[in-house]
C-alpha cells in the first residue's frame, strides 16, 4: 500500500483542493494508557452455525417510509445574525446637565435599517415534519429475533473460547447485532477474569456491525457497548516502566489496537465513509468507537504554533513521547482553521476509561516517498515520518485518502449555468496572489487561452497554459509562474490532478538565471 504522508489534518494548512481532506486524530498519553484491545471472534468449533438447537431466530427487516418531504414539512426559523454598529444608533447630544445622571437614557438602535430575511441569513427553514408512519407511507418496523442460547459443554460453558454471534450463513440484522450488544455484561460486572471473553464479544459485534449499512448502524443503541469498552480500558491501563528508556515508556505492546469514543469530541468535517477511489470507511461513522494503533514511544517534535517549522527547530524540540494513531482517516472536507478552532491541532484534553490523553493532530514533514534516512520528509524529526520509520504498518487504511494541504479561495464562477466574462474572473483569481493572500492560483476556461491572456494583462502576474506534467513544474522552476491556466475542453478530470500537484509543489530556482528573468519580466509589465 502506498501511504500518503502529507495528511491535511497533520499539516499546518487549510482545506484541500477539490474539497477532500482527511482528518486523523492522535491520542498521546498524559499518564497511563487505556482502551480496548481487539481480539478474535467467531462461533465455537462445536457450534459452527446457528440452528434450531440454540433457539436462534433472525430478526425481520422493516420497511422504510417512502413519503417525501414537502414544503409543509418545513418551518421558518428566525435567528437574527445582525450586530448593531454605530450607524444603527442616533448621534449623541450633550445637554450640559451634569447634575443627575439618573435621567440619562440608554441609547436605542433607532436608526437600524436591518430587516431579517433569507438573504441576510437570519431566516432559515428547518424540518418539522408532523407525519406519523402508517400503512400509507409503506413503513413497517423491524421485528427482533431471538439470540443464540447455546452453551458449549466441551468448551467449558461460559468459558467458551469464542462468543456466539450471527452465523455467516444467516443475514446479519439490526436486531441480531443489538441482541449481541445487550448480551454484554454491565460495566460493574467486567473483571480481569472475564476481560478476554468481553473483548471477544466486542470484536464479534464489530464484525457483525461491518455488515450493516450506516442507516442500520444509526438504529443501534451502543450505550452498553461503550460502557463495556470503557471498563476494559480501565482494566488495561498499564503501569509505567521502571526505567527511563526512550525506547518504550509504557508496557503496552506497540501495534496493538485500542478503541476510543470520539463521538462527543465535536470533530469537524465529514465522517470518513470511504470514497469512489477505494478509500476504506471507518467501521463506525458515528465515531463511538474509533480504532487506534499504539505506536509506542517515538522521539519527535509536536506542533506548538502555526509558524513555519525549520529542521533546526524540530531537532531542538524533539523529545520522547508515546502515541496512539487512528487506523483510518477520521473526517474529511475540513480546514485547518476548523480543526484549530476545536483545539485539535495543538491538542485538547481527552479522558477515556479513567485515563487522561491529549487529542491532537501529529506533526508531519514535507512530501517524501521513502522511509529511510536518504529521503525523509522535512523536518526529519516529525511524528508522521517517525511512526512510518518505526513500523509502516502502524498507519493503516490511509490509502486513497488524498490530500495536498492547501487552503482554497474560490473566485467563481459558482454555478454551471452562470455566464461570466473570463477577464472579470481572471482579475478575481489574480488579486489574492498580488495581495499576498495566496501563493499560487489556478484558472480554468475552455482552452486555457483566454484565461492566460487575461491573467498576463495584470501587472505582476506571470501565467501560463499548462497541459503536460513537465511544464507544470518547469514553469514554476524556471519562470516563477504564479497562475496555471487549464483548458477544460482539452484536459479531462483524470489528468488535471496530475498537472495541479506538481505545479503547487514546485519552487522557483534560486540560481543566477531565474531571479534575473523574473525581474526582467516585472520591468516589462511595469510592476517593478
Amino acid at each position: 500500500m502506498k501511504l500518503k504522508k502529507r495528511i491535511l489534518s497533520l499539516l499546518l494548512c487549510g482545506a484541500m483542493l477539490f474539497s477532500l481532506c482527511p482528518q486523523s486524530v492522535l491520542a498521546e498519553e498524559n499518564g497511563q494508557a487505556g482502551g480496548v484491545t481487539a481480539g478474535t471472534s467467531g462461533l465455537c468449533e462445536h457450534h459452527p452455525e446457528h440452528n434450531a438447537d440454540c433457539g436462534y431466530t433472525a430478526g425481520t427487516a422493516g420497511t422504510p417510509c417512502v413519503r417525501e418531504h414537502t414544503a409543509d414539512c418545513y418551518e421558518e426559523v428566525t435567528n437574527c445574525v445582525h450586530e448593531h454598529d454605530e450607524d444603527c444608533y442616533p448621534e449623541e447630544s450633550d445637554s450640559g446637565n451634569e447634575a443627575t445622571p439618573s435621567g440619562a437614557q440608554k441609547r436605542e438602535p433607532t436608526e437600524c435599517t436591518h430587516a431579517c430575511s433569507e438573504q441576510s441569513g437570519c431566516i432559515t427553514k428547518e424540518l418539522n415534519c408532523q407525519h406519523e408512519h402508517n400503512s400509507e407511507c409503506g413503513y413497517s418496523p423491524a421485528a427482533e429475533g431471538t439470540p443464540c442460547g447455546y452453551v458449549c459443554e466441551l468448551c467449558g460453558g461460559e468459558d467458551s473460547e469464542k462468543p456466539a454471534g450471527p452465523s455467516n450463513a444467516e443475514a446479519v440484522t439490526v436486531a441480531s447485532v443489538q441482541a449481541m450488544i445487550d448480551a454484554l455484561p454491565g460495566a460493574d460486572e467486567i473483571t480481569d477474569d472475564n476481560a478476554e471473553e468481553v473483548g471477544e464479544q466486542l470484536e464479534a459485534i464489530d464484525e457483525a456491525k461491518a455488515q450493516l449499512s450506516d442507516e442500520e448502524i444509526d438504529e443501534l443503541d451502543m450505550t452498553r457497548y461503550a460502557e463495556a469498552a470503557a471498563a476494559l480500558g480501565a482494566l488495561a491501563a498499564p503501569m509505567l516502566l521502571a526505567n527511563d528508556s526512550p525506547d518504550e515508556q509504557f508496557s503496552l505492546t506497540p501495534g496493538d489496537t485500542y478503541y476510543f469514543d470520539l463521538s462527543g469530541e465535536d470533530i469537524p468535517g465529514t465522517a470518513n465513509s470511504g470514497n469512489s477511489d477505494g478509500a476504506v470507511s471507518l467501521p463506525d461513522t458515528s465515531l463511538h468507537y474509533v480504532p487506534f494503533t499504539y505506536v509506542g514511544t517515538i522521539e519527535a517534535y509536536k506542533l506548538t504554533s502555526a509558524t513555519a517549522t525549520t529542521e533546526e527547530y524540530a531537532q531542538q524540540n524533539k523529545y520522547p513521547h508515546s502515541l496512539f494513531v487512528a487506523d483510518y482517516a477520521v473526517t474529511h472536507t475540513v480546514s485547518w482553521d476548523d480543526l484549530n478552532t476545536k483545539s485539535l491541532i495543538f491538542g485538547k484534553n481527552y479522558a477515556s476509561g479513567g485515563v487522561d490523553y491529549t487529542l491532537r493532530a501529529p506533526s508531519v514533514g514535507s512530501d517524501a516517498t521513502g522511509l529511510g534516512d536518504s529521503d525523509p520528509g522535512v523536518p526529519q524529526s516529525n511524528e508522521w515520518d517517525t511512526m512510518l520509520n518505526k513500523n509502516s504498518g502502524y498507519i493503516q487504511n490511509w490509502n486513497k485518502m488524498y490530500l495536498w494541504g492547501y487552503e482554497v479561495l474560490d473566485s467563481g464562477c459558482f454555478d454551471d449555468k452562470e455566464k461570466v466574462y473570463f477577464p472579470d474572473v481572471a482579475r478575481a483569481v489574480c488579486q489574492p496572489v498580488l495581495d499576498g493572500r495566496a501563493e499560487k492560483a489556478i484558472m480554468f476556461c475552455g482552452t486555457g487561452v483566454g484565461a492566460s491572456v487575461a491573467c498576463n494583462k495584470i501587472p505582476g502576474i506571470r501565467a501560463s497554459i499548462i497541459h503536460d506534467v513537465h511544464c507544470a513544474h518547469q514553469a514554476v522552476e524556471h519562470d516563477d509562474v504564479q497562475v496555471m491556466c487549464i483548458g477544460a475542453q482539452i484536459v479531462g478530470d483524470w489528468l488535471a490532478p496530475d498537472l495541479i500537484r506538481p505545479f503547487l509543489e514546485a519552487k522557483a530556482n534560486q540560481d543566477e538565471w531565474t531571479p534575473k528573468v523574473v525581474r526582467m519580466l516585472g520591468e516589462m509589465d511595469g510592476s517593478i
